[in-house]
């Protein structure tokens, strides 16, 4: 299935307390139109716009609501410090590679600090979180054993997700209600296993 990248928001730096993470929002399209699904997608850093070998990369199972996604990039394999003196990022969606992006360190500030405030975590399997405005939120769970599913107001995925999971959703302004729920709840781990959400727009 031929599936076509357009980025929307390029890319920020985010840390907290875990290795940095590079937070990246894009939108896929099939036939023209949004599509809604599930994506195995890999990405690759490299020093060169078009040659060399990578020196980072990670696979992630992503989910897509209404074309969007939204990945945490280093939530797999933690990210090396970057080059000052350049460096791109690959995709590639069900193993069709797209053109190299390069990361640029003049919106790194003023995103970071944007997704910085909008961030919060909880060791809990449940929060309330209030959305300023219409835009997409980024949710992860990180368990240290089990198998969980996620649930954003009404909205539940369904897929089983494990450690370092992510998935992102479309929401309108105000306050939604997010959750986690297995079969087997003595998995939890109040002081380990976390939950956490991202507001973007």
């Amino acid at each position: 299935m031929k599936r076509a990248l357009l980025v929307l928001f390029v890319l920020a730096l985010v840390a907290w307390g875990t290795p940095n993470l590079i937070s990246y929002q894009g939108k896929v399209e099939k036939d023209g139109s949004p599509y809604s699904g599930e994506a195995t997608m890999e990405f690759a850093l490299y020093e060169s716009e078009s040659s060399g070998t990578a020196f980072w990369s990670e696979s992630q199972n992503v989910t897509v609501v209404d074309g969007i996604f939204n990945v945490l990039l280093g939530s797999v394999n933690e990210l090396p410090a970057l080059p000052t003196e350049g460096c791109w990022l690959e995709v590639a969606i069900d193993g069709d590679a797209l053109p190299r992006q390069q990361i640029t360190s003049v919106p790194y500030a003023e995103v970071a600090q944007q997704t910085c405030a909008n961030f919060q975590m909880v060791h809990d399997t449940a929060m309330d979180y209030t959305c300023p405005a219409d835009g997409v939120l980024l949710i992860g769970w990180c368990p240290t054993t089990g198998r969980w599913s996620i649930k954003i107001d009404d909205y539940q995925t369904s897929m089983n997700l494990t450690q370092a999971s992510i998935i992102s959703k479309s929401v309108t302004a105000g306050t939604h209600h997010i959750s986690v729920g297995t079969a087997w709840p003595e998995d939890f781990n109040p002081e380990k296993d976390y939950l956490w959400a991202i507001f973007m727009r």
